[in-house]
């Protein structure tokens, strides 16, 4: 079951319906406990790195199977249709590994990515803050340039893995720069180091299944093949890391809204009203028609995405447009979706109320609505802005 580069080569729709088997025995029968006692499975993660897809976005130049987005796009659809959570920890986790992946020194590479190959650990990227929101340049996370190295001192907000991970990737201001508009650097810290502290797991709305945590940084000392972006250029290579994990947000809307789709059919084809379903009728089916329409216009999106980011198109504007419609239908198709049941998609009976919670963080995480909205409209009005101005 596990995936290789042999097997990847040779088929890769089989490998993909292995996974699906794996989530459908695995994953699907517990999703309902883990969110219900906000509990993170680490097991899975354990095995999904065991057969090789926690893994599966290294490049091969550093020893992975480097799959395309497009193929690690198919793999968090498959498995959001059953846990939002755990692919939200798989984005979390990848997230805080693609600087190291790309601007890391050779010897942190060995140390982080090398082993990360063979050996299951975690990574937390912290990078919200309580008092900065959306706006990046207010971090007051900082740090000073020591005898070979930096001492960082700071809070981080949202942070996910933060309970389970091994090691933090933080974007902090860097004080050894005296540019303020381009001084941010990167700093990859053992979470056991002196003076990061964790605090409890956040009591969340939905991604139960995936672990959110503050954590606190007093003094920590950060060694200089640790540091990433010592030039100032560290928000431009978080930036950059966020796009690439938009998409796979994206992707995991989209698994949400195909279960959904999926249970509101049985639900629609199984309930009679007059001797007859409810899904024979055609008012129904139209409505439904529009949502299956729409799921797919999303699924096209994420895929353009996926095909710009591999192809080297550094634009952020694909990956934005990519999760704001598919955040946005998410949340739409889950809503609509809970209508058919009526009074039953209010309780605990039916999976749509979860979905219907979980829907929501796709229209807040790596990126609120309208901060999409802002990347796509700078882009599109740009000649437009600087004639009026």
């Amino acid at each position: 079951m596990g995936i290789t580069k042999k097997s990847y080569n040779q088929d890769n729709q089989y490998i993909l319906e292995e996974l699906k088997k794996f989530v459908k025995s695995e994953i699907a029968p517990y999703e309902t406990t883990w969110d219900k006692e906000n509990t993170f499975p680490l097991d899975i993660s354990k095995q999904l790195h065991r057969l090789g897809w926690l893994q599966s976005f290294i490049p091969t130049h550093l020893g992975g199977l480097g799959l395309s987005t497009s193929t690690l796009c198919q793999m968090y659809k498959t498995i959001a249709q059953e846990s939002r959570g755990i692919t939200t920890s798989m984005a979390g986790n990848m997230l805080a590994f693609l600087p190291i992946i790309k601007h890391g020194s050779k010897k942190l590479q060995d140390k982080i990515i090398k082993r990360y190959l063979n050996d299951f650990f975690l990574m937390s990227f912290c990078f919200t803050e309580p008092d900065s929101g959306s706006n990046v340049f207010n971090i007051k996370t900082n740090a000073n340039k020591v005898d070979k190295g930096f001492v960082l001192n700071g809070k981080k907000c949202f942070v996910t893995n933060a309970n389970y991970s091994e090691y933090l990737l933080v974007v902090a201001v860097n004080k050894d720069i005296t540019n303020s508009k381009n001084n941010f650097s990167l700093f990859c810290i053992p979470k056991n180091s002196k003076g990061v502290k964790v605090a409890s797991a956040y009591n969340k709305i939905g991604h139960r299944s995936s672990n959110t945590s503050e954590i606190f940084f007093e003094d920590v000392f950060v060694p200089l093949e640790n540091c990433i972006g010592l030039d100032g250029n560290g928000i431009n290579i978080a930036f950059d890391s966020i796009q690439r994990s938009r998409i796979f947000l994206s992707s995991s809307a989209i698994g949400l809204c195909e279960k959904a789709f999926d249970i509101t059919c049985n639900y629609l084809e199984n309930r009679s009203i007059y001797g007859k379903p409810l899904l024979s009728k055609e008012q129904i089916r139209g409505k439904l028609s529009d949502l299956y329409t729409k799921k797919h216009a999303g699924w096209l999106l994420t895929l353009d995405a996926a095909e710009k980011w591999d192809s080297g198109d550094n634009s952020f504007v694909p990956s934005s447009m990519a999760k704001l419609y598919c955040g946005n239908i998410a949340m739409d198709f889950s809503r609509e979706c809970m209508e058919f049941f009526g009074a039953w998609g209010l309780t605990k009976e039916y999976p749509i109320e979860l979905l219907y919670r979980d829907a929501k963080f796709y229209e807040i995480l790596e990126g609120a609505t309208f901060v999409q909205q802002a990347i796509i409209s700078k882009e599109i009005f740009r000649k437009k802005i600087k004639l009026v101005g």
